[in-house]
């Protein structure tokens, strides 16, 4: 049996010019694939949205029991600047926030 190590890791940098700058030719040599990733449309990051209030509600359905979220509700949570967030863990942790303090709000 053969075993293939994978690792990943993340940077900020913002193109190619700045990889090769950064990064050590030597360090270059070892990476067998490089993505670049784009940020998210303002589609998309709506549609994550979603995905996390459904989500949400799997994960807490005692809670959301308790409430009646309206279209208001709804808008009120996703309500908030995304155009400017350029990760989706960024929006993720925003929304979380945001959900707990619904929570509150609504005495869950």
């Amino acid at each position: 049996m053969t075993w293939t190590d994978i690792i990943v890791f993340t940077s900020n940098l913002k193109n190619e010019a700045e990889y090769q700058k950064v990064i050590p030719p030597e360090l270059q040599t070892r990476f067998d694939l490089v993505c670049e990733f784009e940020e998210p449309s303002t589609i998309e990051k709506i549609q994550f949205l979603e995905l996390l209030l459904d989500r949400a509600k799997e994960k807490f359905p005692d809670q959301f029991a308790q409430i009646d979220m309206s279209k208001e509700d709804k808008k009120r949570l996703f309500d908030f600047n995304y155009s400017n967030m350029h990760a989706l863990r960024d929006i993720k942790r925003e929304f979380n926030q945001r959900l707990m303090d619904y929570f509150t709000s609504k005495g869950v």
